[in-house]
C-alpha cells in the first residue's frame, strides 16, 4: 500500500472506498457489480472488498439497488455524500498522483473519475 492509501484508509477506512466513489461519480448513473469490481482490480481492491463497499454505499443511502434478470444495477442517488467524495478525490490529486490513472474498466465509455 503506498502513502496515499495510507492516508485514505487513516482518514476514511478503506481506500477502495474513496476509488470506488470516485469511479461511479466519474460513470453513467447506473453499473453493475461486476463493472466495479473489474474496475477497482486496477486499484489492486480485491472483488470482495468492492463489492462490501457498493453495499456500503447502497446501505447509506448513496445507491440504489435494483435486479434485472439476475444481475444487480446500482443507480446513483441525489445523496449530498457524492459531494464529499468529490471534494476529497480533488484534494487527493491535487496532493500527489495517489490515484491511479488507468483505465477504469467502465463499459460505458464514461471518462475515468481520476483521469
Amino acid at each position: 500500500m503506498d502513502a496515499s492509501s495510507d492516508l485514505l484508509k487513516k482518514l476514511f477506512g478503506r481506500p477502495v472506498r474513496v476509488h470506488l466513489a470516485l469511479w461511479v461519480l466519474g460513470g453513467g448513473d447506473t453499473f453493475y457489480l461486476q463493472e466495479a469490481q473489474v474496475a477497482m482490480q486496477a486499484y489492486a481492491h480485491a472483488a470482495s472488498a468492492t463489492r462490501e463497499e457498493v453495499l456500503t454505499l447502497r446501505d447509506c443511502g448513496m445507491l440504489v439497488e435494483t435486479a434485472v434478470s439476475g444481475r444487480k444495477y446500482y443507480t446513483l442517488t441525489d445523496s449530498e455524500w457524492w459531494q464529499v467524495f468529490q471534494t476529497i478525490g480533488a484534494v487527493v490529486r491535487a496532493q500527489s498522483s495517489a490515484l491511479p490513472q488507468e483505465s477504469d474498466g467502465r463499459t460505458d465509455n464514461a471518462p475515468s473519475p481520476i483521469g
